[in-house]
């Protein structure tokens, strides 16, 4: 009976950590609400974000448990071009316990949230036809952060560090850094909404015993601190083999890596190791850093990486998409694929067991890092409402930011209970997280083409076109500056 109860308990342990395995996919299908309410309507006093309910600047005690504010029924108008503030409790664990927070938030602050959906286009549209007929459109907004620029330097948002209910000395609220990443003369205008997904390597641990490793190599790497480009590229070239016996390579041979967005994603993943901003804040002002040595350090290591060294699935024919090299991998085609973590539940399906590291250092970076993924939200408040509905919109944001700094606990158990294959691929999980930043070009560079094209575009000539960095850099800067320069004093009161 006892070796009876001691199998049992191994078998149910092995089910609990080959997570892998797991045959409930999450789904990525939500459900929203709409409400056509709008804010700033009230005949009280607009605040300028200085002040508010006659506080003179100072501190709302409410920004010590955010959850003690009672704000005695107030229905707070939000715009949002996602699930933020209406996740679907049945998508997943986490966005389950997203569900409860909502809930919680307008529970114990006794009040109401009015959602309305839109796109990323159109809050915009909307945003400042309100602002130009004297209203504000909601107490809050949530979109891309690509697209946050548009609504500070349009001086649609409040600055939040002028704004009573809200305290962004508190770490919660300064998650990847996004408030410092949308300074814009003395004001920081954004806060994470998720600041959980960033950039990692899965790999194949069945091709890495193969290529003559351990199970342990890339672990221990990641831990000795010694995991950067020159192994991934060594890597990557060792796994690279042509197995159907045909001249050159195709989609039956095996590859060392496959990248989504090497032009984007893994360039401004790269410019945070590197420490390098494109855009950065001089003086309270955005100037280009275009001309820092380190641009063209890492466009040239992106197209050696990708394009140069012939190891990259994509390189398979131009038909290859992103889904088609996503399924390559998971196939046992490809050693290792950089991905971003809001992707883990579509690899349970793979017939290999993967592992799961952070992307690898820049030559000279301490620590191992990431931007966060820019197609996720920063959330705002708008500016011109009256006082106290700023006050009430800060004291939401400042409660949501606080029980939200507990996710991560949330999304990182159902990782490795569901999809993760071992404890190691948790703990790198970690280390994602932690390095998760901000650059400070996702937020402006997509302001307008001549400011897109000084920035990342530089990047895209140059890897997939072979254009010369120096020559796209100078071709563009004088743009770049004046584009910049023309934002720089559209800002108030700075």
């Amino acid at each position: 009976m006892k070796k009876l109860l001691a199998f049992v308990c191994i078998f149910a342990m092995f089910l609990t950590c080959c997570a892998c395995r797991d045959s409930e996919p999450e789904t990525s299908t939500y459900t929203y609400y709409e409400d056509e309410g709008s804010g700033g309507e009230k005949t009280e006093k607009k605040s300028d974000g200085k002040t508010d309910n006659g506080s003179s600047g100072t501190k709302s005690p409410t920004v010590a448990n955010p959850l003690k504010a009672d704000l005695k029924g107030a229905t707070i108008v939000i715009y949002a071009v996602d699930n933020t503030f209406t996740p679907d409790s049945k998508a997943s664990k986490t966005d389950a316990a997203k569900a409860k927070i909502i809930e919680q938030l307008q529970k114990d602050l006794n009040c109401k949230f009015a959602v309305t959906k839109t796109d990323v286009d159109k809050l915009q549209k909307l945003a400042a036809a309100s602002a130009a007929s004297g209203k504000a459109i909601a107490n809050i907004i949530s979109t891309d952060i690509s697209r946050l620029g548009y609504f500070i330097t349009s001086n649609l948002v409040a600055d939040m560090g002028k704004i009573s209910s809200v305290d962004l000395s508190k770490d919660y609220m300064n998650a990847a850094g996004l408030p410092e990443a949308t300074r814009f003369g003395n004001g920081r205008y954004a806060v994470a909404a998720d600041a959980t997904v960033g950039s990692g390597i899965v790999y194949n641990k069945r091709i890495l015993k193969e290529l003559g490793y351990g199970d342990n190599y890339l672990y221990d790497l990641v831990d000795q601190g010694k995991w950067t480009y020159s192994e991934y590229r060594r890597l990557s070239k060792q796994a690279t083999k042509d197995l159907d016996g045909k001249p050159g390579m195709s989609g039956e041979d095996q590859w060392g890596n496959v990248v989504m967005d090497r032009d984007t994603g893994a360039t401004v993943d790269l410019l945070v190791s590197a420490n390098t901003p494109m855009i950065k804040l001089s003086d309270g002002k955005l100037v280009s850093n275009m001309s820092s040595p380190n641009i063209a350090k890492v466009a040239n290591l992106m197209r050696d990486t990708y394009i140069t060294d012939g190891t990259n699935y994509r390189l398979n024919g131009s038909s290859v998409t992103g889904k088609k090299a996503h399924e390559a991998f998971k196939s046992g085609k490809v050693f290792m694929e950089y991905t971003t973590t809001d992707v883990m539940s579509t690899y349970s399906t793979m017939k290999d067991e993967f592992g799961f590291i952070p992307t690898p250092k820049f030559d000279g970076a301490n620590s191992y890092s990431c931007a966060l993924d820019w197609n996720y939200k920063g959330i705002m408040i708008p500016a011109g409402q009256s006082a106290t509905d700023q006050y009430n919109a800060g004291v939401v944001v400042q409660a949501y930011m606080y029980l939200m700094k507990d996710i991560y606990k949330t999304k990182r158990n159902e990782f490795v209970n569901r999809y993760f294959c071992d404890t190691k691929s948790g703990e790198n999980f970690d280390l994602v997280v932690k390095g998760v930043t901000v650059h400070p070009a996702q937020c402006y560079a997509k302001m307008n083409e001549t400011v897109l094209t000084g920035t990342y575009r530089v990047f895209w000539n140059y890897i997939s076109r072979g254009v010369s960095v120096s020559s796209s850099i100078e071709s563009t800067s004088s743009s770049l500056n004046k584009a910049l320069s023309d934002w720089n004093t559209k800002i108030k009161d700075k």
